[in-house]
């Protein structure tokens, strides 16, 4: 028999042993309830002395650990606060840390208790507290206690175990509540005093408080009080890394106290350098030593080598943001390669961490001295690890420039032969990105590269990337002729053909296979059969594609492919598919009107008006138009630019696209379509179905393109084309007292709000936007939800409510949902902490809820509108892959006009663009149902609010450069006004608005940070407006393309 110790509780060892010995689950319930019975009878009698009841407690809380339900015994535990002896002290801190919980009830009751155990002179008394306070939290407690905790820190009589948990406490409160950390109380110097104290300990504690406060901190008055703390923190790195000042209990296998060598040098990097160069040159010596050290440590043990690289990591990451020092960034340069060849995967990993900040940094000194070491990141590409692999691609994406991308795209194609799938999907995008950053001149190497994409990994070239191809191929002339020879070559060449392929060569045949055509074997009638022949293996929306091709071919040749066109379209007059049989009689018709209407209906759309210079005219495509996996242009298709088909379609865009720049195609048209196959106008007035998706579904919050859905694009609104300049380069603007390179009259506030004709249609080409033709058909009936709209984005995302299964053909129209609010109105409550999800005159489902950084916990309510029960309820949260969800169980049966409730406990794990679904199965008055949803659960309920001033805000704006920005052009149809924007962002968004940053009144800069269980994510945001013209333009750097698609497409749908 195991031996109690003599303080030991001899009951409680019993009771847990009773337990463990149980064989089934019914035995120890009934032993718990026994328990609990007799535990409740003593209370009850208030029987015992201090022992039995810290006895009795004790259990409590170990039947509370085992998951059952405790309902008394709180006040014992907080009348044991109040005894002499330690050990009831302690068990009744414990009971209520783990019982109580932030918002309990009970919480002013133990508030007093805590005052006095603080204020006490017995040291263990006052750590418990300390302890309690922070692991229960709470608005009461801050308010009451933080000034006396305050005052247990920065006191000089305070042990050093009281001021290292007084500090960590201080953290844990401010973390809740940053209002605990007063801009005037002078914390920059209360601090100062307290890193002064001999003791490590509390140097090391008090270090985590201040990282803390600047790193969270949303004022940027103690931001800037903190910076003087600088010079006092390269005082203790000083000590610990030069003088050995610490005790011998803080040295970790020869490393003297790395966490606070690590601590320290953080805290720098959220400053710049100091301005003392004394300081600053005991700073450069200390950095010095720490690479000169990893340079020729050898490491003794596994634990030994993880405690010197986590300090030279930290100092080689404080030396790539100061980027100041030549020698010191070729050493840590140096040790960086030589990292890249170590055995531990974790070594290549953070040696190849930091190597991708240092190439985001645009340091060409840096990058140059990088790019020694390419040969060593391309082999970490076929490393066994995935997250290495993808580490080095990453590197190499941020390192390539115009003299390099050659040979990286080189290598990376014929990396690509080989990768795995897990990798393939971000490796297309990036090659695709890298050959339309710095295509330059050379356009027939751009479309060589997108070719080999489509042929090596084809089911990852997504729809944004061939649209690009047809961009380019319009908008200059001088690759025409080679692209149509390439793609004619390339789709002869394999008898299985991917998809995408088709496509690419049915539009360039289409639109220029005229320009190679008077070679025999590159004559109508082989182009013709060769895209016929991979006519039967398509897909619908090939196939609508092809018959757009197949009657631009009968324009041009109409001797050779009258009767081949014909006979297509007669063979399709009959098709299941709705979309095929209008294009097919509708062509089929066209094919026998005279040439004049022919020409009229296949002519090239009309040339874009010519923008000003204050956009930007370079005609490559610039590295900030999207985040770094979705810098392909969005908008940027086909129909961006005039099709060259015929002689009259010749001189007509001769004419207009030497004074056209591929940028000022991208957005000439917002919502115009690239996407060939769907951009022809059918003739007839019915409506048709969406064949492919829209770019916005691909690129989460875009204005996708419109002919995704087989629409012609609105022309009923009317664009400015000075607002258009989106994503002009901000290298391109002059020079000037804004930081943002725009003054405070910028051109986009100078504006005019003149609109721009809209294209009517009638000379469009049958690739790109065009109505219908004069005489055969009338337009299309408008389509409810077009996609890349507002409510297309809303539908698809957060899907407020959709019928499914039995339940779409049961309900009459009389159950129809009866809420009928503004899409900008209901993305308002979702964004929200609570709202309605649905309601109908069966069922109403709405929601509550809370969210702190990462954590979120949602209460969704459940109402039975019917007179009837409510039977076989059943709720189904699929899983998600960024954010995971614990869900509380539901009731089987709703009561008549009754309501139940599911408690959801969040945690995001990192960034994500699709909200969690939610499936709800039920049966009311003997019909079944199926709802879908998307829950509320979107990314800017993990977004808080930061505060930082003007110079710190231009530094991370700097920091994270112009690979990250995003930039989207905003109309609306009512006054600007500052004040509700404002509102908006703060309250929708969740991003602190900075005063003071922009020099212009009309303009807004905010900042927030988006959390997850894994990282954190900084997120700059400026809003620009031209009241004359109503109008906004929003710039967006962030980190994650994701985060940046869904709060522009939120603000704009809000707006």
């Amino acid at each position: 028999m195991a031996t109690v110790h003599k303080n030991a509780m001899r009951g409680l060892t019993t009771f847990i042993a009773d337990l463990r010995n149980c064989n089934s689950k019914e035995k120890e319930e009934s032993r718990v309830n026994k328990e609990l019975a007799k535990i409740r009878k003593a209370f009850k009698e208030a029987k015992g002395d201090g022992y039995e009841k810290r006895k009795y407690v004790s259990k409590i809380l170990y039947m509370y650990m085992l998951g059952y339900e405790i309902d008394f015994g709180y006040m014992e535990a907080v009348n044991l606060l109040s005894a002499p002896k330690f050990q009831e002290k302690s068990v009744g801190y414990l009971a209520l840390s783990m019982l109580l919980s932030e918002n309990h009830e009970m919480l002013p009751l133990i508030i007093q208790s805590l005052q006095n155990d603080l204020q006490s002179r017995v040291e263990a008394h006052q750590t418990l507290a300390l302890t309690a306070v922070g692991n229960i939290g709470g608005k009461e407690i801050s308010d009451a206690l933080s000034p006396i905790i305050a005052k247990m820190l920065i006191a000089k009589s305070s042990p050093p175990p009281v001021k290292k948990k007084a500090a960590l406490c201080m953290l844990r409160l401010f973390r809740k509540y940053p209002e605990v950390i007063a801009p005037e109380a002078g914390w920059d110097s209360k601090l100062n005093l307290v890193l002064d104290d001999s003791d490590i300990g509390v140097v090391n504690s008090t270090m985590s408080l201040c990282i803390g406060i600047v790193h969270n901190q949303l004022d940027s008055k103690i931001i800037d009080a903190f910076q003087s703390l600088v010079k006092r923190v390269v005082i203790i790195l000083t000590r610990v890394v030069v003088n050995h000042e610490y005790p011998k209990e803080y040295i970790y296998y020869e490393i003297g106290n790395p966490w606070l060598q690590c601590k320290l040098l953080r805290f720098l990097s959220y400053y710049p350098p100091p301005p003392e160069k004394q300081v600053y040159a005991r700073l450069t010596d200390i950095l010095k030593k720490m690479l000169s050290v990893a340079e020729v440590a050898k490491g003794k043990s596994f634990n030994h080598k993880n405690a010197l690289n986590c300090v030279l990591f930290e100092a080689i990451r404080l030396i790539i943001h100061y980027d100041d020092d030549r020698e010191l960034m070729s050493g840590a340069i140096s040790l960086l390669g030589k990292y890249l060849g170590a055995k531990e995967t974790n070594m290549r990993y953070m040696a190849l961490e930091a190597m991708k900040d240092l190439s985001s940094t645009q340091d060409a000194e840096a990058i140059a001295l990088l790019r020694r070491h390419q040969e060593t990141i391309l082999a970490a590409l076929r490393d066994a690890d995935i997250s290495i692999r993808k580490r080095a691609l990453d590197v190499l994406f941020s390192m390539c420039d115009r003299n390099s991308s050659k040979s990286i795209v080189a290598d990376l194609l014929t990396y690509l032969e080989t990768a795995d799938f897990a990798i393939r999907e971000e490796l297309v995008l990036k090659i695709s990105i890298l050959a339309a950053d710095w295509v330059g001149a050379d356009h027939d190497w751009y479309v060589d590269v997108i070719l080999q994409l489509i042929r090596m990994a084809g089911d990852f070239v997504n729809d944004a990337i061939w649209w690009k191809v047809i961009h380019i191929v319009t908008a200059q002339e001088s690759v025409q002729t080679y692209a149509a020879k390439t793609v004619f070559l390339a789709l002869a060449g394999q008898v299985n053909p991917h998809e995408t392929l088709v496509k690419v060569a049915a539009y360039i045949l289409g639109e220029f296979g005229h320009l190679i055509s008077d070679k025999p074997e590159f004559g109508a009638v082989a182009q013709f059969n060769l895209l016929h022949s991979k006519f039967a293996a398509s897909s619908n929306a090939s196939k609508a594609l092809l018959f757009s091709t197949y009657v631009k071919m009968f324009n041009l040749f109409p001797e050779e492919l009258t009767l081949k066109a014909r006979e297509v379209f007669k063979s399709y007059r009959a098709s299941l598919d709705t979309e095929l049989q209008q294009r097919a009689c509708e062509y089929l018709a066209l094919t026998y009107q005279n040439e004049v209407l022919v020409q009229k209906v296949l002519d090239v759309m009309p040339a874009f008006p010519e923008r000003g210079a204050s956009i930007g005219q370079d005609t490559d495509i610039d590295r900030d138009e999207a985040p770094e996996l979705s810098r392909v242009h969005q908008s940027g298709g086909a129909s961006s630019a005039p099709a060259s088909s015929t002689a009259s379609q010749k001189s007509a865009a001769s004419s207009t696209k030497s004074s056209r720049n591929l940028l000022d195609d991208d957005f000439a048209n917002p919502g115009s379509a690239p996407a060939p196959a769907q951009s022809a106008a059918p003739l007839s007035g019915h409506g048709v179905s969406g064949i492919s998706p829209s770019l916005d579904q691909l690129l989460f919050g875009s204005s996708g393109p419109q002919a995704s859905s087989g629409l012609p694009p609105s022309s009923g609104a009317a664009f400015n084309p000075a607002l258009a300049g989106g994503n002009a380069s901000l290298a391109s603007r002059p020079a000037n007292s804004n930081p943002f390179g725009n003054s405070a009259g910028s051109a986009f506030n100078q504006v005019s709000a003149a609109p721009v004709p809209a294209s009517t249609g009638i000379g469009s080409s049958m690739f790109g936007p065009g109505g219908a033709a004069p005489g055969i058909g009338s337009g299309l009936a408008p389509s409810s939800a077009v996609p890349g709209s507002g409510q297309d984005v809303l539908n698809k995302l957060l899907a407020g409510s959709s019928a499914s299964g039995a339940l779409q053909n049961a309900l009459s129209p009389a159950l129809a949902p009866q809420v009928h609010v503004s899409d900008a109105d209901k993305l308002r409550a979702l964004l929200g902490s609570e709202g309605v999800i649905f309601k109908d005159d069966i069922i109403q489902i709405g929601f509550k809820s809370e969210h702190s950084k990462n954590l979120g916990r949602m209460m969704i309510y459940y109402g039975n509108n019917q007179p009837f029960p409510i039977t076989a309820f059943n709720v189904v949260i699929r899983q998600h892959s960024a954010v995971q969800i614990q869900a509380a169980p539901v009731p089987e049966v709703i009561t008549p006009r009754q309501q139940v409730t599911q408690l959801l406990q969040m945690n995001a794990v990192s960034e994500f663009s699709e909200a969690p679904e939610m499936l709800i199965s039920f049966t009311c008055a003997g019909k079944s149902y199926n709802l879908t949803f998307k829950l509320p659960i979107l990314v800017t309920k993990f977004v808080e609010p930061m505060k930082i001033n003007g110079p710190e805000f231009f530094q991370r704006w700097n920091g994270l450069g112009l690979a990250v920005e995003q930039q989207k052009v905003f109309n609306i149809q009512k006054p600007v006004s500052i004040p509700a924007v404002q509102s908006l962002v703060s309250q929708a968004l969740h991003l602190g608005v900075l005063h003071g940053v922009d020099p212009n009144n009309n303009n807004l800069v905010c900042a927030g940070c988006f959390h997850s269980a894994t990282n954190q994510i900084p997120i700059l945001f400026r809003i620009e407006s031209n009241p004359s013209a109503q109008a906004f333009r929003v710039t967006v750097r962030c980190s994650s393309p994701s985060i940046s698609n869904a709060l522009l497409s939120f603000f704009g749908q809000l707006v």
